[in-house]
Protein backbone atom coordinates (compact mmCIF):
# COMPACT_ATOMS: atom_id res chain seq x y z
CA UNK A 1 0.00 0.00 0.00
CA UNK A 2 2.64 2.64 0.97
CA UNK A 3 4.75 1.51 -1.75
CA UNK A 4 1.40 2.27 -4.49
CA UNK A 5 1.05 5.72 -2.73
CA UNK A 6 4.93 6.35 -3.27
CA UNK A 7 4.76 5.48 -6.94
CA UNK A 8 1.60 8.04 -7.23
CA UNK A 9 3.50 10.53 -5.27
CA UNK A 10 6.77 10.59 -7.67
CA UNK A 11 4.51 10.20 -10.90
CA UNK A 12 2.83 13.18 -9.75
CA UNK A 13 5.75 15.00 -9.23
CA UNK A 14 7.12 13.98 -12.60
CA UNK A 15 3.85 15.64 -14.07
CA UNK A 16 3.36 19.16 -12.23
CA UNK A 17 5.46 19.02 -9.06
CA UNK A 18 8.88 19.61 -10.46
CA UNK A 19 7.59 21.80 -13.55
CA UNK A 20 5.92 24.10 -10.58
CA UNK A 21 9.02 24.46 -8.57
CA UNK A 22 11.19 24.87 -11.70
CA UNK A 23 8.91 28.15 -12.43
CA UNK A 24 10.75 31.38 -12.18
CA UNK A 25 9.79 33.79 -9.10
CA UNK A 26 8.43 35.74 -12.43
CA UNK A 27 6.07 33.22 -13.35
CA UNK A 28 7.50 32.12 -16.68
CA UNK A 29 7.94 28.21 -17.63
CA UNK A 30 11.39 27.34 -18.62
CA UNK A 31 11.04 27.32 -21.64
CA UNK A 32 9.97 30.90 -22.18
CA UNK A 33 12.49 31.86 -20.26
CA UNK A 34 14.77 29.49 -21.83
CA UNK A 35 13.72 31.02 -25.47
CA UNK A 36 14.13 34.81 -24.30
CA UNK A 37 17.33 33.82 -23.23
CA UNK A 38 18.14 32.02 -26.71
CA UNK A 39 17.51 35.28 -28.23
CA UNK A 40 19.19 37.47 -26.15
CA UNK A 41 22.64 34.90 -26.76
CA UNK A 42 21.68 35.34 -30.50
CA UNK A 43 21.26 39.14 -30.37
CA UNK A 44 24.80 39.60 -28.50
CA UNK A 45 26.57 36.71 -31.13
CA UNK A 46 25.25 38.99 -34.06
CA UNK A 47 26.13 42.19 -32.51
CA UNK A 48 29.85 40.88 -31.54
CA UNK A 49 29.98 39.08 -35.18
CA UNK A 50 29.13 42.58 -36.83
CA UNK A 51 31.49 44.69 -34.90
CA UNK A 52 34.51 42.07 -35.56
CA UNK A 53 33.30 42.45 -38.97
CA UNK A 54 33.70 46.23 -39.21
CA UNK A 55 36.55 45.92 -37.39
CA UNK A 56 37.90 43.48 -40.36
CA UNK A 57 36.82 45.73 -42.70
CA UNK A 58 38.80 48.92 -41.28
CA UNK A 59 41.73 47.04 -40.89
CA UNK A 60 41.56 45.34 -44.79
CA UNK A 61 41.17 48.61 -45.91
CA UNK A 62 43.61 50.66 -44.07
CA UNK A 63 46.49 47.65 -45.14
CA UNK A 64 45.43 47.77 -48.69
CA UNK A 65 45.90 52.15 -48.79
CA UNK A 66 49.02 51.67 -47.04
CA UNK A 67 50.47 49.00 -49.26
CA UNK A 68 49.14 51.43 -52.28
CA UNK A 69 50.72 54.65 -51.00
CA UNK A 70 54.28 52.41 -49.94
CA UNK A 71 54.25 51.23 -54.12
CA UNK A 72 53.76 55.14 -54.54
CA UNK A 73 56.29 56.04 -53.04
CA UNK A 74 58.69 54.07 -54.57
CA UNK A 75 57.55 54.99 -58.09
CA UNK A 76 57.80 58.90 -57.05
CA UNK A 77 59.82 59.08 -53.85
CA UNK A 78 60.47 62.77 -54.70
CA UNK A 79 57.03 63.97 -54.48
CA UNK A 80 55.51 61.08 -52.56
CA UNK A 81 57.07 60.41 -49.05
CA UNK A 82 56.65 56.89 -46.99
CA UNK A 83 54.71 56.28 -44.77
CA UNK A 84 57.31 55.74 -41.83
CA UNK A 85 58.85 59.72 -43.05
CA UNK A 86 55.07 60.98 -42.98
CA UNK A 87 54.41 59.73 -39.42
CA UNK A 88 58.11 60.79 -38.35
CA UNK A 89 57.08 63.82 -39.54
CA UNK A 90 54.20 64.47 -38.02
CA UNK A 91 55.52 63.51 -34.78
CA UNK A 92 58.08 66.16 -35.22
CA UNK A 93 55.45 69.22 -35.53
CA UNK A 94 54.37 68.13 -31.89
CA UNK A 95 51.09 67.63 -30.22
CA UNK A 96 50.44 71.09 -29.54
CA UNK A 97 50.51 71.98 -32.90
CA UNK A 98 48.78 69.55 -33.97
CA UNK A 99 45.91 70.14 -31.30
CA UNK A 100 45.43 73.87 -31.81
CA UNK A 101 45.47 73.76 -35.61
CA UNK A 102 42.55 70.81 -35.59
CA UNK A 103 40.44 72.96 -32.89
CA UNK A 104 40.68 75.72 -34.97
CA UNK A 105 39.67 73.82 -38.29
CA UNK A 106 36.83 72.28 -35.94
CA UNK A 107 35.72 75.45 -34.50
CA UNK A 108 35.68 77.28 -38.02
CA UNK A 109 33.45 74.20 -39.28
CA UNK A 110 31.05 74.21 -36.44
CA UNK A 111 30.55 77.44 -36.26
CA UNK A 112 29.69 77.08 -40.25
CA UNK A 113 27.47 74.62 -39.69
CA UNK A 114 25.47 76.07 -37.51
CA UNK A 115 25.08 79.02 -39.30
CA UNK A 116 23.96 76.86 -42.20
CA UNK A 117 21.78 74.81 -40.39
CA UNK A 118 20.32 77.88 -38.86
CA UNK A 119 19.69 79.64 -42.17
CA UNK A 120 17.81 76.10 -43.60
CA UNK A 121 15.33 76.13 -40.60
CA UNK A 122 14.25 79.97 -41.67
CA UNK A 123 14.24 79.39 -45.16
CA UNK A 124 12.11 76.39 -44.40
CA UNK A 125 9.62 78.35 -42.40
CA UNK A 126 9.75 80.87 -45.84
CA UNK A 127 8.85 78.08 -47.81
CA UNK A 128 5.37 77.34 -45.82
CA UNK A 129 4.10 80.57 -46.56
CA UNK A 130 2.78 80.54 -49.60
CA UNK A 131 3.57 79.87 -53.85
CA UNK A 132 5.11 82.47 -54.36
CA UNK A 133 7.76 81.92 -51.27
CA UNK A 134 7.61 78.29 -51.94
CA UNK A 135 9.21 78.96 -55.37
CA UNK A 136 11.59 81.90 -54.41
CA UNK A 137 12.96 79.49 -51.67
CA UNK A 138 13.19 76.84 -54.57
CA UNK A 139 15.05 78.77 -56.60
CA UNK A 140 17.54 80.21 -54.48
CA UNK A 141 18.83 76.45 -53.43
CA UNK A 142 19.49 75.42 -57.14
CA UNK A 143 21.51 78.47 -57.19
CA UNK A 144 23.44 77.63 -53.75
CA UNK A 145 24.01 74.17 -55.24
CA UNK A 146 25.20 75.65 -58.80
CA UNK A 147 27.61 78.02 -57.43
CA UNK A 148 31.52 76.29 -57.13
CA UNK A 149 33.27 76.06 -53.82
CA UNK A 150 36.22 77.81 -55.62
CA UNK A 151 34.23 80.74 -56.06
CA UNK A 152 33.36 81.24 -52.99
CA UNK A 153 36.47 80.82 -51.44
CA UNK A 154 37.96 83.11 -54.03
CA UNK A 155 35.64 86.31 -53.67
CA UNK A 156 35.26 85.51 -49.60
CA UNK A 157 39.14 86.19 -49.80
CA UNK A 158 38.78 88.72 -51.77
CA UNK A 159 36.51 90.54 -49.35
CA UNK A 160 37.49 89.60 -45.84
CA UNK A 161 41.34 89.30 -46.83
CA UNK A 162 44.07 86.47 -47.20
CA UNK A 163 44.28 86.20 -43.15
CA UNK A 164 40.68 86.82 -41.91
CA UNK A 165 38.58 83.83 -40.10
CA UNK A 166 36.03 84.68 -41.92
CA UNK A 167 36.24 82.87 -45.18
CA UNK A 168 36.58 79.23 -44.00
CA UNK A 169 33.73 79.66 -41.92
CA UNK A 170 31.56 80.87 -44.53
CA UNK A 171 32.63 78.98 -46.90
CA UNK A 172 31.56 75.96 -44.55
CA UNK A 173 28.15 78.14 -43.91
CA UNK A 174 27.36 77.60 -47.77
CA UNK A 175 28.47 73.98 -47.94
CA UNK A 176 26.31 73.28 -45.30
CA UNK A 177 22.70 75.16 -46.39
CA UNK A 178 22.15 73.59 -49.72
CA UNK A 179 22.15 70.13 -48.04
CA UNK A 180 20.97 70.88 -45.22
CA UNK A 181 17.94 72.42 -47.10
CA UNK A 182 17.21 70.27 -49.34
CA UNK A 183 16.49 67.29 -47.42
CA UNK A 184 14.34 70.02 -45.35
CA UNK A 185 12.42 70.98 -48.83
CA UNK A 186 12.15 67.65 -49.88
CA UNK A 187 10.72 66.55 -46.52
CA UNK A 188 8.31 69.43 -46.29
CA UNK A 189 6.84 68.34 -49.52
CA UNK A 190 6.23 64.82 -48.66
CA UNK A 191 4.54 66.07 -45.24
CA UNK A 192 1.89 63.95 -43.71
CA UNK A 193 -1.33 65.52 -44.76
CA UNK A 194 -3.15 63.90 -41.40
CA UNK A 195 -0.37 65.73 -39.49
CA UNK A 196 -1.30 69.19 -41.24
CA UNK A 197 -4.64 68.62 -40.50
CA UNK A 198 -4.27 67.79 -36.71
CA UNK A 199 -2.47 71.07 -36.48
CA UNK A 200 -4.91 73.08 -37.97
CA UNK A 201 -7.74 71.48 -35.89
CA UNK A 202 -5.72 72.42 -33.06
CA UNK A 203 -5.44 75.84 -33.91
CA UNK A 204 -2.23 75.67 -34.79
CA UNK A 205 -0.40 78.79 -36.80
CA UNK A 206 2.42 78.57 -39.32
CA UNK A 207 5.05 79.33 -37.06
CA UNK A 208 3.54 76.37 -34.89
CA UNK A 209 2.65 74.11 -37.38
CA UNK A 210 6.12 74.85 -38.57
CA UNK A 211 8.20 74.00 -35.53
CA UNK A 212 6.37 71.84 -33.45
CA UNK A 213 4.37 68.98 -36.01
CA UNK A 214 6.57 69.52 -39.16
CA UNK A 215 9.86 69.60 -37.47
CA UNK A 216 9.58 66.80 -35.09
CA UNK A 217 8.73 64.50 -37.74
CA UNK A 218 11.34 65.56 -39.59
CA UNK A 219 14.45 64.39 -37.63
CA UNK A 220 15.35 61.21 -39.12
CA UNK A 221 16.06 63.54 -42.39
CA UNK A 222 17.44 66.24 -40.86
CA UNK A 223 19.57 63.65 -38.67
CA UNK A 224 21.34 62.11 -41.63
CA UNK A 225 21.37 65.71 -43.60
CA UNK A 226 23.07 66.88 -40.43
CA UNK A 227 25.79 64.27 -40.80
CA UNK A 228 26.72 64.46 -44.56
CA UNK A 229 26.53 68.24 -44.09
CA UNK A 230 29.08 68.31 -41.18
CA UNK A 231 31.27 66.10 -43.00
CA UNK A 232 31.46 68.23 -46.31
CA UNK A 233 31.21 71.42 -44.31
CA UNK A 234 34.73 70.07 -43.12
CA UNK A 235 36.28 68.84 -46.07
CA UNK A 236 35.76 72.00 -47.89
CA UNK A 237 36.74 74.55 -44.79
CA UNK A 238 40.44 73.47 -45.19
CA UNK A 239 40.23 74.44 -48.97
CA UNK A 240 39.14 78.03 -47.95
CA UNK A 241 41.80 77.76 -45.23
CA UNK A 242 44.49 77.09 -47.70
CA UNK A 243 43.68 79.81 -50.23
CA UNK A 244 43.19 81.98 -47.22
CA UNK A 245 43.80 82.34 -43.12
CA UNK A 246 46.12 82.45 -40.26
CA UNK A 247 46.14 78.58 -39.07
CA UNK A 248 44.11 75.57 -39.39
CA UNK A 249 44.77 72.26 -41.13
CA UNK A 250 44.51 73.46 -44.68
CA UNK A 251 46.57 76.77 -43.68
CA UNK A 252 49.50 74.01 -42.63
CA UNK A 253 49.11 72.00 -45.83
CA UNK A 254 49.28 75.01 -48.49
CA UNK A 255 52.03 76.48 -45.83
CA UNK A 256 54.20 73.05 -46.82
CA UNK A 257 53.28 73.09 -50.59
CA UNK A 258 54.73 76.53 -51.07
CA UNK A 259 57.57 75.34 -49.01
CA UNK A 260 58.39 72.31 -51.36
CA UNK A 261 57.95 69.88 -48.46
CA UNK A 262 55.96 66.86 -49.68
CA UNK A 263 55.70 65.35 -46.12
CA UNK A 264 54.10 68.13 -44.40
CA UNK A 265 51.70 67.92 -46.99
CA UNK A 266 51.47 64.54 -46.34
CA UNK A 267 50.95 64.59 -42.58
CA UNK A 268 48.53 67.19 -42.35
CA UNK A 269 46.66 65.45 -44.96
CA UNK A 270 47.00 62.22 -42.76
CA UNK A 271 45.24 64.33 -39.78
CA UNK A 272 42.47 65.73 -41.71
CA UNK A 273 41.21 62.20 -42.85
CA UNK A 274 41.74 60.92 -39.16
CA UNK A 275 39.97 63.21 -38.23
CA UNK A 276 37.15 63.15 -40.35
CA UNK A 277 36.86 59.44 -39.86
CA UNK A 278 36.82 59.69 -35.66
CA UNK A 279 33.87 62.73 -36.29
CA UNK A 280 31.86 60.59 -38.51
CA UNK A 281 31.95 57.46 -36.81
CA UNK A 282 32.80 57.79 -33.36
CA UNK A 283 30.43 60.90 -32.97
CA UNK A 284 27.49 61.84 -35.61
CA UNK A 285 27.02 58.50 -36.62
CA UNK A 286 26.07 57.46 -33.39
CA UNK A 287 24.18 60.49 -32.78
CA UNK A 288 22.44 59.91 -35.66
CA UNK A 289 20.92 56.37 -34.70
CA UNK A 290 20.33 58.00 -31.23
CA UNK A 291 17.84 60.42 -33.32
CA UNK A 292 16.45 58.04 -35.33
CA UNK A 293 15.70 55.56 -32.55
CA UNK A 294 14.24 58.74 -30.76
CA UNK A 295 11.84 59.48 -33.38
CA UNK A 296 10.53 55.88 -34.04
CA UNK A 297 9.47 55.69 -29.72
CA UNK A 298 5.75 55.78 -29.99
CA UNK A 299 3.94 58.81 -28.88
Amino acid sequence: MKRGRSRALLAAGENGGVSNTHRSDSGEHPSSVGASTRRRLYKLRASSSGKRSVLAGWLTAATLLTVFWQLVHILYPGQVPGVLGTLAFLAQEGALTIAENTVLTLARTAAGFLIGATTALALGLLYTLGPLAKETVRALNTVLQSVSVLVWSLVLVMLFGVLSPIPPVLVAALVALPIMLSALLSGLESANPRLIELAILLGADRKKLYKDFLLPSLLPALAGAGRAALGAALRISVVAEAFGSSGGIGYMIATYYSLAEPRGVFAWGLVLVTLMIVLDKLVLEHLEERIRRWAALPR
